[in-house]
């Protein structure tokens, strides 16, 4: 029988592990477990581009809005005007930056009872101790050298972190 190396079939050449348009070799190529692809992938009909299980996959439900789902959930969706929606908790490995030239951070309660917007500055260890910072906000700015200075601060104090009388203090701070 033999082997077949090299294929050209209407434009297409099938040649080893390459796939390719006579005027655009090595479009996609197979190597090592992995597909490569030199251009634009486009999936049409199915709208998805499953990932690695039928309930894992990337979608766009509509022409303004694309969503990446995990267990068949949508865990976040951007739409089109770049806003991003997050379902659950965002865990962040390190220091979170958020940079813009407004107000950078906004948070908006949709609760239509009494509680409003709310900020946890949850201090979690193994070794409270009274006197522990539990949260703190810090005020920088600027100085005419573009050094970086904290000009005020709030810091939640722990004054006694006894089961049953627990008392905290609110401690406020600026630079004079």
């Amino acid at each position: 029988v033999g082997t077949l190396t090299t294929l050209t079939v209407d434009n297409v050449i099938i040649n080893g592990t390459t796939i390719g348009h006579t005027g655009d070799t090595d479009l996609l190529t197979f190597a090592s477990s992995k597909l490569t692809v030199a251009g634009d992938v486009k999936v049409d009909g199915g709208n998805a581009l499953l990932l690695r299980e039928d309930d894992t996959y990337i979608n766009s439900p509509s022409s303004d809005r694309i969503d990446f789902r995990t267990s068949g959930t949508v865990a976040l969706y951007i739409d089109s005007s770049q806003n991003a929606t997050f379902a659950g908790t965002i865990t962040a490995g390190s220091t979170s930056k958020f940079t813009g030239s407004g107000d950078t951070l906004t948070l908006e309660s949709t609760n239509s009872g009494t509680g409003g917007a709310q900020l946890n500055l949850n201090h979690v260890g193994g070794s409270q101790a009274d006197g522990d910072s539990v949260g703190r906000i810090l005020f920088n700015g600027q100085d005419s050298n573009d050094n970086s200075v904290t000009y005020a601060r709030i810091d939640g104090i722990a004054e006694d972190v006894t089961d049953g009388s627990e008392n905290g203090a609110l401690n406020f701070d600026t630079r004079t």
